[in-house]
């Protein structure tokens, strides 16, 4: 996954683009399916939490809080 990103924040800084974006699965509910995993790896390179869409992710037979998170590639 580590390199994949920063592969496509290359192309996408080439691209001219500044922005990127993640919506992920909230891990604030218990499941056996979501964990914290994701939210770290996306903090890890530099992606910061944005807000919170309730109950508008379903996976799992399970309705889930969604996650929005952000990074800048470059100066606006």
């Amino acid at each position: 996954g580590l390199q994949l990103y920063k592969a496509l924040e290359n192309l996408l800084k080439k691209q001219g683009i500044l922005n990127v974006n993640a919506c992920i699965t909230d891990p604030s509910k218990e499941s056996k399916y979501v964990t914290k995993g994701s939210i770290l790896f996306h903090e890890k390179l530099g992606y910061k939490y944005v807000g919170t869409f309730h109950n508008s992710g379903y996976k799992f037979n399970e309705w889930f809080d969604m996650s929005w998170m952000e990074k800048s590639l470059g100066e606006h």
